[in-house]
């Protein structure tokens, strides 16, 4: 429920508790008066409230209204200053028949009030916060988003998604409980696009093997001698690689850890050759299948 400077706003149809009143002798005493909500009840200055007892209030646009005292087939706008749930907090939101509901139970959206906006300087650290939708303030602007769900307020599981402004720029998730506790730093969500299934062509005369084409087949094309450098490739990950010219020589470097050669001394054969790498901690095995 919110008041749009004239009447109150109720989303929803028909508002069914029913209300008691206190009586009043002008009709015009309704405006700007405070109603209560007591039990589940709606108190209002009203006037002949005995003929209006147990009449509910009905939602006619956006505008919650009244039966009018005077005549019950006419309804009338309620204007009031304000609702106050008896025995409320101003965390508290007013519902639809009656209850209230803490707010912090509720998705907080951004706005305008800069609690809601987090200085991109803090954006690693653990911030205690409601659940909802925040800025990432950077100096000018105010272009990235964070959104951040939690149980409660305060030092629990929380789990944060950053979005940044680059219209390329992968979601970065994390989950902590507080700076000592925590996924982690941000971790990049890979889209289905990322992940490689086809292997991948190499022509030039050096390439950097890398963990996203691990376990699939690198095509070495074009001629000549090439220097494959396999460094970046984790432990307990593989890489087959297939010839696809006559003549040359394939080297392969493994920087940090020690080369096993199996089946050949040299990847340098045939049209057709293959090699196969295993990196097991810190050896690199290379399994190689020359061609005549």
């Amino acid at each position: 429920m919110w008041y749009d400077g004239e009447n109150y706003q109720l989303t929803g149809s028909t508002y069914n508790s029913a209300y008691e009143v206190i009586h009043t002798t002008r009709l015009e005493d309704v405006q700007n008066q405070q109603p209560h909500l007591v039990s589940g009840k709606i108190l209002a200055w009203v006037r002949n409230w005995a003929n209006i007892l147990e009449k509910p209030f009905k939602l006619i646009g956006n505008v919650l209204n009244a039966v009018n005292p005077t005549n019950e087939n006419e309804l009338i706008p309620i204007k009031a200053k304000g609702f106050k749930i008896d025995g409320g907090t101003n965390n508290d939101v007013l519902l639809a028949d009656g209850g209230k509901e803490s707010i912090d139970n509720f998705f907080t959206f951004i706005n305008s009030n800069p609690e809601y906006y987090i200085h991109n300087q803090y954006i690693n650290d653990f911030m205690a916060k409601k659940s909802g939708m925040y800025g990432i303030q950077y100096p000018g602007s105010h272009s990235e988003l964070l959104l951040n769900f939690n149980i409660k307020e305060g030092s629990t599981s929380a789990l944060q998604i950053w979005c940044n402004y680059q219209h390329n720029a992968r979601l970065k998730v994390r989950k902590q409980v507080d700076n000592n506790r925590t996924s982690g730093a941000w971790r990049e969500l890979a889209y289905y696009d990322d992940i490689p299934f086809q292997g991948g062509d190499v022509t030039g005369n050096d390439w950097t093997a890398n963990l996203i084409e691990s376990k699939n087949t690198i095509f070495l094309k074009g001629g000549g001698n090439k220097t494959i450098r396999l460094h970046q490739l984790e432990n307990h990950t593989i890489m087959s690689f297939k010839k696809c010219y006559d003549s040359g020589t394939i080297t392969f470097v493994c920087q940090g850890k020690t080369i096993v050669m199996r089946g050949a001394d040299a990847f340098n054969g045939a049209d057709g050759s293959n090699a196969v790498i295993s990196i097991v901690d810190n050896k690199c095995y290379i399994d190689i299948n020359n061609y005549e």
